[in-house]
């Protein structure tokens, strides 16, 4: 795997725990970055994805974009879902989602002027119920939306992917979590795609330093 180097990069791989989640955040700029993620990944993928992206007004389509190039089948999730491997869950726009330890999914409309953060609420919640077997994959963006919601999955334990600025459309979230010096690996949008399938199909975690066991 060819990280870009940034400062708190990590040194080397050591053996990890299986991923159960792979969340997938994004705003500005998502839909391309989203695709590019979700082609190279197998049909029969161990673990599942969840999409929170900031929609705009193409949003009701989102699924439906997605689901044309996607190996896996893609649907929008649902109050009470249950989250199962090899499937890919978009969280419908204007809703707040909350994962369980036991894969279910709460799911709620946000009230108008609601200031919440909606893609912190949903990594807080990821960091709370599956620890170091969560991975986040932070895409373009103009929001520091994710800054918080990564740390929180990495003091958890967890892994936090992140495009590289360079090749974002919009460099703001990716940059922001970077700054908050929680990123374990930068990369490239064109190489996203195949870290993450490999690191789920070898449950590998990269190691910051500092962080010789990879725990908080």
């Amino acid at each position: 795997m060819a990280a870009v180097p940034e400062a708190g990069s990590p040194a080397r791989i050591r053996p990890g725990p299986f991923f159960d989640v792979v969340a997938l955040v994004a705003s500005a700029g998502g839909l391309s970055a989203l695709n590019q993620v979700l082609l190279p990944l197998p049909d029969d993928l161990g673990a599942a994805v969840v999409i929170v992206q900031h929609l705009g007004s193409w949003g009701s389509s989102l699924v439906e974009i997605l689901a044309r190039r996607s190996p896996l089948p893609v649907c929008w999730i649902a109050d009470h879902d249950q989250l199962e491997p090899g499937h890919v869950y978009v969280c419908p726009p204007q809703h707040l989602l909350e994962v369980m330890p036991d894969a279910g999914c709460s799911i709620r409309p946000m009230e108008p002027g609601h200031r919440l953060r909606p893609i912190d609420f949903f990594l807080a919640s990821l960091a709370g119920s599956y620890g170091r077997r969560a991975m986040v994959v932070v895409l373009t963006g103009m929001s520091r939306d994710s800054a918080a919601g990564s740390k929180a999955v990495s003091q958890a334990g967890g892994t936090v992917l992140v495009q590289s600025p360079e090749s974002a459309e919009h460099p703001v979230m990716p940059s922001a979590v970077i700054g908050a010096g929680v990123a374990d690996m930068v990369l490239p949008l064109s190489e996203l795609g195949r870290v993450v399938a490999d690191m789920v199909a070898e449950a590998t975690l990269p190691v910051r330093p500092g962080r010789a066991d990879g725990l908080s």
